[in-house]
């Protein structure tokens, strides 16, 4: 028999596919700005070499600014681009984010309800940078508190960082809601004591389902008002 699940007090919310989405991804759109300055030969290996570095960046293991070294040296750009200009094209990529558009509504009920929320993030950006990008797009004041990779030297689907965002949002893993997209991430979720919720992914083993944001607000896991402090 399966465990009863615990009534939800907190949510983490996976960034970039749940969050908020870009219309480019950051590699495609860097690809397309070095082709088109005529800086370099190979799509496939600038994509290939990003994506590898990006890797080893999520957890601090490679730093951002020798990533953004290495990636320079391994396109061979040498002075055609300086290595300002190339971290400025990465920044400037990964904040062009777009917020869900039944977000913020979702959030707010869950918040009213006495949820708090947090994003829980595999990135190479730390998280004062992506709460800006939050800001930026007016849903900053939704969320509690950002944990991403890169700070904590550990990425998703380890149950270390999962681990990490129960401690700082104070509920133990079995009161917490995990919504992800992609099958590793979500199964480490449940593997870490979370009550895991696939969003567009059924491949996934998931406690939840569900196809859009605003599903969530019918899930049998959250307290029907916020409870008496």
């Amino acid at each position: 028999m399966a465990p009863k699940l615990g009534m939800a007090k907190a949510l983490a919310l996976d960034g970039n596919g749940v969050v908020y989405r870009r219309k480019r991804e950051v590699v495609d759109a860097l690809v397309e700005a070095l082709a088109s300055q005529g800086l370099i030969f190979s799509k496939e290996k600038l994509r290939s070499v990003y994506l590898e570095l990006q890797e080893r960046a999520f957890t601090g293991e490679l730093p951002y600014k020798n990533m953004v070294e290495e990636l320079h040296r391994q396109l061979s750009l040498g002075s055609q681009l300086a290595l300002a200009s190339l971290d400025q094209l990465i920044q400037k990529f990964s904040a062009d984010i777009e917020i869900y558009p039944e977000l913020p509504s979702v959030l707010r009920e869950l918040r009213s309800r006495g949820i708090r929320v947090g994003m829980l993030t595999n990135s190479i950006h730390p998280a004062q940078v992506k709460a800006k990008w939050l800001r930026n797009v007016g849903v900053d004041d939704l969320f509690d508190l950002i944990v991403s990779s890169v700070e904590e030297r550990c990425k998703k689907p380890s149950r270390e960082l999962f681990q990490r965002f129960s401690a700082r949002i104070g509920f133990p893993p079995q009161n917490i809601a995990f919504v992800g997209h992609e099958i590793e991430e979500i199964e480490g979720a449940k593997k870490a004591g979370f009550i895991a919720i696939a969003l567009g992914c059924p491949e996934a083993r998931a406690d939840f389902h569900i196809q859009r944001l605003e599903e969530l607000l019918r899930l049998p896991i959250w307290p029907e008002e916020k409870e008496a402090e």
